[in-house]
């Protein structure tokens, strides 16, 4: 039931503020600051938004992390998200204090968006609220840059029958850190948007990508693929 709060919190409204603002959840072992410094391009681009780079709950590989897994584990092998818990709490806590118009995950942060996309439709079926918030708010858009399968959520993924189309699906033909076909596999799932790029496992934040986040977050589906 917990899952479902952070769920509900993560709707937004435009109508609570007139700050438009974007929650962007790191990669593991990346921080808040350090992505800050990653998107530095990407918010003078876009000074219409105010972004919010909060840092995960648990240390890894020099940095933070969302959740940790067992040795040997990657996020689309593991059973289990380890701690996952205690970042959905941090989730609320940000929310509490504003609210979002976007939200945007890079690697592990766009797994984990993924993951609680796929669990909100479930929570419909369950608790018999309507609208199922996360999964279906009409306010809220969300950026998956470089996202893998998240194995835990497998059951949640496979029965998925609501699609969001308010996605934006972002990686790289070369990346070597989370397979490219997963990213396009949740691309599909979600009938989202895509932008493709030759890189590897990074944000882009050339002219061209800058222009699909543009037309994304302010114009809706459009972005180009390539």
């Amino acid at each position: 039931m917990r899952m479902f709060f952070v769920v509900a919190a993560l709707k937004g409204s435009l109508a609570m503020s007139t700050v438009r603002r974007i929650l962007v959840l790191h990669g593991k072992g990346g921080s808040g600051p350090s992505m800050r410094d990653r998107f530095a391009r990407i918010t003078s681009a876009l000074p219409e938004f105010d972004f919010v780079f909060p840092t995960a709950p648990h240390e890894s590989s020099g940095g933070f992390a969302w959740w940790l897994v067992k040795p040997g584990e990657r996020s689309f092998t593991a059973t289990e998200f380890i701690g996952l818990e205690d970042s959905l709490n941090l989730i609320r806590r940000e929310q509490k204090q504003t609210r979002f118009e976007a939200v945007w995950g890079h690697s592990q942060g766009a797994i984990l968006l993924a993951a609680v996309l796929a669990r909100a439709q479930r929570y419909r079926g369950n608790f018999g609220l309507s609208p199922p918030v996360f999964a279906h708010s009409r306010l809220v858009k969300y950026i998956l840059n470089g996202a893998a399968w998240p194995a835990p959520f497998e059951d949640d993924l496979r029965d998925l029958t609501e699609v969001n189309e308010r996605t934006l699906h972002c990686y790289g033909t070369a990346d070597d850190i989370n397979p490219p076909d997963q990213a396009a596999r949740l691309a599909a799932l979600f009938d989202g948007t895509t932008y493709v790029h030759s890189g590897g496992h990074y944000v882009p934040d050339d002219a061209d990508a800058i222009l699909a986040y543009r037309n994304f977050l302010v114009g809706g589906r459009g972005a180009v693929d390539r």
